[in-house]
């Protein structure tokens, strides 16, 4: 099942740290300029998805990522490749207990499952999604911070099918909505471990999933606060 990557958080906090990309979404802080992989697992009803995604920080607060992945669909006995590409915007709110907040677009591409049960039927679905998402970054010890999030956001899909001889069985259009929550533990501004809570809004007969992801930053670690600049320059 295709689901939506997209969150929308409201939290305040007593204590929080700096922000930077990627906190929107429960993650390591993302400075300009530098790249974070991560790979996801998900589970819902009669679906099993794992997945792997590139993400990189570009000028001006913007973020992009590609993602590969496959989905098991265990009533058709077989599995897809998932393709996906996202472009996202941060902007920070509040000052007290600060909040990043992140409008995010993305498209993906499923191919398959095919030949379910030797019919040679090829099956796709195109799917485009928009919407926001949110979170802020708590710092409990000086190496270890919490960054939950929310997320919602709207999308709409196309399922189609072919015969084994190139002739269209079907195609299906619909509008789909999802919301995700985030409780994401970053260790070192490096690490990144969340587990999410995923419900599917407007689809019948679709329950809730549970996922984990972990993703590490690929870059200098920013300094801690009030910690001296030791990549200045010597006069």
């Amino acid at each position: 099942m295709r689901r939506l990557q997209i969150l929308l958080f409201t939290f305040i906090a007593l204590s929080c740290a700096p922000l930077e990309a990627q906190t929107c979404r429960g993650l390591a802080p993302l400075p300009s300029g530098e790249l974070q992989a991560s790979g996801s697992a998900m589970v819902a009803a009669a679906m099993h998805s794992l997945a792997a995604e590139l993400v990189y920080a570009l000028p001006s607060r913007g973020f992009g990522g590609v993602g590969l992945g496959t989905t098991l669909d265990e009533g058709l006995e077989k599995s897809t490749v998932d393709l996906a590409a996202s472009l996202g915007y941060q902007l920070e709110l509040g000052r007290a207990a600060p909040v990043q907040l992140c409008p995010v677009v993305n498209t993906t591409l499923q191919l398959g499952p095919n030949n379910a049960f030797d019919s040679g039927v090829k099956r796709s679905t195109v799917s485009a999604a928009i919407g926001f998402t949110a979170g802020t970054s708590l710092r409990l010890r000086p190496m270890l911070s919490l960054v939950p999030a929310v997320a919602i956001g709207v999308g709409h899909r196309i399922h189609q099918a072919e015969s084994s001889a190139g002739v269209r069985l079907f195609r299906i259009a619909e509008t789909y909505g999802l919301a995700q929550i985030h409780l994401g533990f970053v260790v070192r501004e490096n690490l990144s471990v969340r587990p999410t809570l995923e419900i599917p809004l407007w689809l019948g007969g679709a329950g809730p999933g549970l996922g984990l992801t972990v993703g590490y930053h690929f870059g200098k670690r920013p300094a801690a606060a009030g910690a001296p600049d030791r990549t200045a320059a010597v006069p």
